[in-house]
């Protein structure tokens, strides 16, 4: 394996125990993690970045970041919610009053319906906290998320609608 991927299954890892450390009421991160974390904190805090961030960046054009996947996770979990597929906390959500919730998704995001698709797949549904939810909350969270979506969040406006111009183009 080359240094670039090591490192990003390395940054792979650390996201991966900062999701599970999200998740638990009581948890202690191990001394080193907390001490990798500071320094790199601390880095950026003097506005240099460090080698080995810079040696995991991807070459072309950058995947969701993790605002923009929690937002198209919002999305997903309201599409499975209307289906009647969602489980939270061991009860399932339902959304029982929209009948297409893919056309919705499409609206609060401004997007088409070939991207809503692919999502599906690319995708999970988003992770809605420790907290009881219901059907109206999720609700407000999709059209929340479709708005900061459509506002840029995550990715450049300009990058998503070049995106969409050249599957047009094709």
């Amino acid at each position: 394996m080359t240094d670039k991927i090591l490192l990003r299954h390395w940054w792979k890892s650390v996201g991966l125990i900062l999701q599970y450390y999200e998740r638990q009421v009581a948890l202690n991160l191990t001394a080193e993690l907390l001490t990798v974390i500071k320094r790199m904190a601390f880095s950026l805090a003097d506005g240099s970045i460090p080698k080995f961030i810079t040696d995991a960046a991807a070459k072309g054009s950058p995947s969701a970041g993790d605002l923009e996947k929690q937002d198209i996770g919002y999305a997903l979990a309201y599409w499975k919610a209307c289906e009647g597929r969602l489980k939270h906390n061991e009860v399932v959500i339902q959304i029982k009053v929209d009948p297409h919730p893919k056309k919705t998704i499409c609206m609060a995001f401004g997007i088409d319906e070939s991207t809503a698709r692919g999502w599906r797949h690319k995708y999970k549904p988003a992770f809605l906290g420790v907290n009881d939810t219901n059907g109206e909350i999720l609700t407000a969270r999709m059209w929340k998320a479709g708005e900061r979506y459509r506002g840029g969040a995550g990715r450049s406006n300009a990058a998503r609608l070049a995106r969409g111009r050249k599957k047009k183009r094709a």
